[in-house]
Formats: structure tokens, sequence, C-alpha cells
């Protein structure tokens, strides 16, 4: 949640937590919990600041203060196999508005969902094939194999 008071420049607002004193400015986020999340773990979250923030906090174990981040993941944490979700850097050179490039990812991302989507439903469906795989012997192979067995002993056990 964002602090009220003061800017830092009018000396913001003093605070204490587990016996330290810290200095907050007006309208910056409060600590974000994080010691329920994996450490070095990626996210990819999109929002305002404090809809991140908030995010991150839930992702922790905390209060969602303001709902509504978007948070981007494969059904599997983050990896499919060995790969990765892509992470993506705005080019420097000028490619547009930033409006344009934030939807060209987005639609990049959608896209990029709906492959990883396909993929674990045709993983789905290959496991539900080899579930229903069934193996057929016929007799007559079974009682070829016993004669050729009983040849072999006989000829083993010549007086």
């Amino acid at each position: 949640m964002p602090f009220g008071g003061k800017s830092h420049a009018q000396g913001g607002t003093d605070f204490s937590f587990k016996g330290k004193a810290y200095n907050a400015e007006v309208d910056e986020l409060a600590i974000i919990r994080t010691r329920n999340a994996p450490k070095g773990k990626r996210y990819t979250l999109t929002g305002t600041q404090a809809q991140i923030a908030s995010a991150l906090n839930k992702i922790g174990g905390g209060h969602d203060f303001a709902p509504g981040a978007t948070l981007r993941k494969f059904a599997t944490g983050g990896v499919l196999g060995t790969l990765e979700a892509p992470v993506f850097t705005v080019a420097t050179k000028d490619t547009g508005t930033s409006e344009a490039v934030l939807k060209e990812l987005q639609a990049l991302g959608d896209r990029l969902d709906a492959q990883a989507e396909a993929t674990h439903n045709l993983a789905a469906e290959q496991s539900r094939r080899i579930d229903r795989i069934r193996t057929f012997v016929l007799e007559k192979d079974i009682s070829d194999e016993q004669d050729k067995t009983r040849k072999r002993t006989a000829v083993g056990t010549l007086p």
C-alpha cells in the first residue's frame, strides 16, 4: 500500500519496522512480502505500479491491496520442457509509440499463450492415447513358441 505523508524533500514520513527506523515519502509503495515467494523465479506482470506491487505481495502470501495486475505464466509454472518463457526487451531505437510497441508485445504474448495451450492439449491427448494402448497375442503364437521351447529342451536332454 502506498504511504501517506510528505515527499522526501519535505522530510518524508518516519516509521519503524522490527526495531529499525525508516523514512518513506508520499505515494511510495510499502514493503512487499516475499518470504513465501521462490527466490530467483521470474514473473511477467502487467498493470499499474500499485497493481504490480500488490500482485508481488500476493505471490509472497501478503494482501492483494490493489487488484488488477495480469500474471503471465505457463501451466507448468513458467517452463515448457527445457524452454522458458521469453523475456522481451524493448528496442532503444524509435519503433513507434510506446502504446504500439506494448500492443505488439501483448499480441505476441497472446500468440505464445495460444501455442503453449495447444502444446499442452497435444501432450494431454498423447497421454490419453498411451493410456488406451492394449496389446494382443494370438493363441497360435503362444503355442508355436511353446513348441519351439519343447524342441530345444528335447535336444538339450539327449540320452
